[in-house]
């Protein structure tokens, strides 16, 4: 995917030396981070929640300036004047974890233009820009589009174009694939790619293992400071935990690992289909060193891994309600205008009591609207929605927001976890029980309850908001990308917890881009495309029905890529698998 960029001039680069950075409540962000980017590198940054990662961000762009330390970019220090941060600025393009934190206008021209416009760029030059920035994340066509009426993904590639039309020297994106689904996922890395390639240094903020490939070295933060450094097979040879800490586990990043840990280089397994090559080597191989990991991933491919468990447990699970039944719905925002498009057609869909149900599809194919619709804060225009047998509500369909951080609105972290319950009038021994009970589901410290939710890192906010979900203690719940943005402890808890609330008999819809993901939790699946259902069915038997992805127009996981390219090695007469 070429696009056309500013080339880094040689002897450029940006230097951490020392840097720290402590917040006006004496929160210590940083503490003596060192690290440079050089032109065409791209560079990791991974690590915990709350581990500096977005604080050393804001720095790399000046959006913050060190307390101590240096932050040097081509040899200009933001901190000598406005002028040096305003330089910076034009070479530095900071993408937020949170696109509407940086959307400043309300038509998507306008957005994407906002930049090069303020740089002094006639109309024509401005318009050429965002045309190739618009090309370049597959949203040619938007330009006169309400910013407000697009989906979570879409606002995401919007504010990766906005960065884009600046022709920047350096890209900082913190976290920015998170809401981006499988099908832009692909087209975002080769833009990476191609971006290093003509010269630009990228650092990346992720929890992704398909993005920790693509860097030439990583730097794990923790507590603020520098942990190591290295590339992706120094630690998935390391001993030091950092990989859990660092790598959501799945079928494809445990295979990975073990590659690695062989000693396979890095290189020779960066896709999917290399790693397969690779791990038909290893099981073949002298002493058929990882012949028993290659049998285990054929055993389904990450859907039906655990399938079996996963059938008995919800079998036995108690039933507190019917689940969350649609039938024939649709929906349009503006109904009687027939130029705005229907945003459901025609939706069937059940998530049974007892189920963790995923569903899943590109940015904009309806999802987050069924979910609106199931919780009673839109109304169908035709079909109809029951939860438990009954019309939708907000109390017995609790949903917790694509950005649940959002809901906050309190002056603690406490209060906002007490509010729901004490809306329902329970007593304070009771609402103290809640906030217990939902901390220690989420892992949220009791040392946050008195500090204010908006101090608190996007990882952490999250899990603040999910509690407030949590304590409405209802029989039926609707997840919208629970983990974005969380850390591997963070998104083990919240898939361990969809299944405790199965366990419970509650019915648990939960919408996400990470099939690979929630694959081992995961009861029953529904993709989406374009306001339709397109299939449903059992978890175990989407792994056998690979088309079901091309309908559904997104790339099949990694792990389904993996295990489908180890079935063809072994049809061609792999011995040992």
């Amino acid at each position: 995917m070429a696009y056309h960029r500013l080339r880094s001039q040689g002897g450029s680069m940006i230097e951490l030396e020392r840097a720290c950075r402590v917040y006006a409540d004496g929160t210590h962000a940083l503490r003596g981070l060192s690290f440079r980017v050089k032109p065409g590198e791209i560079v990791g940054l991974i690590g915990p929640n709350g581990s500096g990662k977005s604080s050393c961000a804001r720095l790399l762009c000046a959006m913050d300036l060190a307390n101590d330390g240096r932050v040097v970019i081509d040899g200009i220090d933001p901190a000598d004047d406005e002028r040096a941060r305003l330089a910076v600025r034009e070479r530095v393009a900071f993408v937020q974890q949170d696109p509407v934190d940086q959307i400043v206008s309300t038509v998507v021209f306008d957005e994407v233009a906002f930049g090069p416009r303020n740089l002094g760029l006639n109309e024509s030059a401005v318009a050429h820009r965002v045309t190739d920035a618009l090309r370049a994340v597959e949203l040619s066509g938007f330009e006169g589009r309400d910013v407000n009426g697009l989906s979570g993904g879409e606002q995401q590639r919007l504010a990766l174009a906005s960065a884009l039309a600046m022709r920047p020297r350096y890209v900082v994106l913190d976290e920015v694939t998170s809401m981006l689904d499988s099908a832009a996922r692909p087209s975002f890395r080769e833009l990476v790619a191609d971006l290093a390639a003509g010269g630009t240094g990228v650092v990346m903020v992720t929890h992704d293992v398909a993005e920790m490939v693509m860097c030439d070295s990583l730097v794990a933060l923790r507590d603020g400071c520098s942990a190591w450094e290295g590339d992706l097979g120094d630690l998935a040879r390391g001993d030091d935990g950092l990989w859990d800490d660092c790598v959501v586990s799945t079928r494809y990043s445990n295979a990975l690992r073990a590659v690695l840990r062989a000693g396979i280089d890095l290189g020779a397994c960066r896709t999917p289909e290399s790693l397969a090559r690779a791990l038909y080597g290893l099981s073949r191989g002298s002493g058929a060193r990882l012949g028993d990991l290659v049998p285990r991933l054929l055993d389904g491919c990450g859907f039906a891994a655990s399938s079996s468990s996963v059938a008995s447990e919800s079998a036995s699970a108690p039933r507190l309600s019917s689940g969350i039944v649609a039938r024939s719905v649709s929906f349009s925002y503006d109904e009687g205008d027939p130029a705005c498009p229907t945003a459901l057609c025609g939706v069937d869909l059940e998530a049974p009591a007892g189920c963790v149900t995923l569903l899943a599809g590109r940015s904009g194919s309806g999802k987050t609207t069924l979910a609106h619709l199931a919780c009673g804060l839109l109304a169908p225009c035709a079909g109809a929605l029951s939860i438990d047998g009954g019309a939708p509500d907000p109390a017995r369909c609790a949903l917790s927001f694509q950005r649940p951080e959002n809901q906050l609105f309190l002056d603690t972290v406490y209060d906002e976890l007490a509010f729901a319950p004490r809306n329902l009038g329970w007593d304070e021994a009771r609402v103290a029980a809640s906030v217990d009970r939902v901390s220690d589901l989420l892992g949220i410290e009791s040392s946050w309850f008195e500090r204010s939710p908006f101090e608190l890192s996007g990882g952490q906010a999250r899990r603040v908001g999910l509690g407030c979900v949590l304590a409405l203690d209802a029989p039926a719940y609707i997840l919208d990308e629970p983990t974005a943005g969380l850390d591997a402890a963070g998104r083990r808890m919240v898939r361990a917890l969809a299944r405790v609330l199965a366990r419970g008999g509650r019915a648990v819809m939960v919408i996400s881009h990470d099939l690979d993901e929630w694959a081992p939790v995961t009861d029953r699946v529904a993709l989406m495309r374009d306001g339709r259902v397109c299939w449903q069915g059992p978890a175990s038997e989407l792994a056998a029905r690979p088309g079901c992805f091309d309908a559904a127009g997104i790339e099949p996981p990694e792990s389904a890529r993996l295990v489908r390219a180890l079935e063809s090695l072994r049809g061609g007469g792999a011995d040992g698998c």
